[in-house]
């Protein structure tokens, strides 16, 4: 099913858990797997998975509000899940600025929420907005901005 949030809900708290919306200077962090999301030192169109994007969101961290053993605990168990195609792990930091300016014929393509849980408040997810532009293409925009990896310990240390 597809998500329910509009532009509008970027600018309001959607989680009684978050500190507060994701503001446009946030740093934000997607965790990937290599060899399974990165190919030749490259993050590729599929470790952004089309139906996150147009669902269920691509699941962030905000920089500013996470904490390094949540982080820790998730790379163990989704590992665990797949260890031959999760052999090192690692975090693309890009801004929200750059996600929220992507843009198709001058329509805001994706959308960034505060999703924030009980047990991670730095949560947050990316959406596709319905109609702003085809999903493969979307991803590939997407997917672009992720390029900038760096170790867990180098961000968080």
């Amino acid at each position: 099913m597809p998500h329910q949030y509009s532009l509008e809900s970027e600018q309001e708290s959607q989680s009684n858990f978050s500190p507060k919306f994701v503001s446009e200077q946030e740093v934000l962090l997607r965790l990937l797997y290599a060899p399974e999301h990165i190919v030749d030192g490259n993050v590729i169109e599929t470790a952004i998975s089309l139906k996150d994007l147009k669902c269920r969101g691509v699941s962030l961290d905000r920089l500013s509000y996470v904490e390094k053993e949540i982080i820790k605990k998730r790379i163990e168990a989704q590992t665990s899940k797949a260890p031959d195609e999760r052999q090192e792990a690692s975090l693309s930091k890009f801004s929200c600025s750059d996600i929220r300016n992507i843009n198709n014929n001058n329509d805001q393509v994706f959308l960034i929420i505060d999703d924030a849980t009980q047990t991670n408040i730095a949560h947050a997810s990316i959406f596709l907005i319905k109609g702003s532009c085809p999903p493969r293409k979307a991803r590939a925009e997407l997917v672009r901005c992720l390029q900038d990896r760096q170790s867990l310990s180098s961000l968080i240390p």
